[in-house]
């Protein structure tokens, strides 16, 4: 089986206005944390959720990688009583692909999705870093904010108000609820 794809992240704050239940994962990930699975392969082998501690600190981390086609996304949905808040994570995000040819790629992303009141996602930020053939590009309802290396653990904090103007699809009046969480994704041969 190829390994296709890493990420972790440690998520201590991930609001300032702490509405992330257990975003620092120090319990277990059944406590706040649902599973997606979308794609081809997503029998249990293809897909890890964990959490531990992945970085030279004493907090936990939490884990998602998916290996061939397909997604897995480790989130919760998020009440905003206003659009007002403070987003900030640190993450590491590490895809690996064995295949280097335009066909294939992976990527690791801490993902944002934005739902009105239906729960229908009306745009999307990712804090990505993809494989060399990553085919993903801006567009009115996802914006794309490639991290600096894979090597490394980064800081990224904005403005969920300031961050929607990123996407002129989306009309912020519109957002009731954030999804936010780990999103790894890996299309066939990674």
């Amino acid at each position: 089986m190829k390994n296709s794809l890493l990420m972790l992240t440690l998520a201590a704050a991930l609001f300032a206005t702490e509405l992330i239940v257990n975003g620092d994962f120090e319990a277990p990930l059944a406590t706040g944390w649902s599973q997606e699975l979308a794609g081809d392969q997503i029998n249990p082998g293809f897909y890890t959720f964990d959490r531990g501690n992945y970085d030279a600190d004493s907090d936990t981390e939490g884990y998602a990688r998916k290996y061939l086609h397909g997604s897995a996304f480790l989130c919760q949905m998020v009440p905003t009583p206003n659009l007002d808040i403070r987003f900030s994570v640190d993450a590491w995000l590490f895809p690996q692909c064995q295949k280097n040819n335009f066909d294939y790629y992976s990527a690791s992303a801490i993902a944002l999705q934005y739902l009105d009141n239906n729960d229908v996602v009306l745009g999307t930020t990712r804090i990505y870093r993809g494989t060399m053939y990553c085919n993903w590009q801006n567009t009115p309802t996802l914006h794309l904010i490639l991290a600096p290396d894979s090597m490394n653990w980064h800081r990224y904090s904005f403005d969920i108000r300031n961050e929607l103007a990123n996407l002129s699809g989306v009309n912020p009046a519109q957002v009731k609820r954030i999804k936010v969480g780990l999103y790894a994704h890996s299309t066939y041969g990674c």
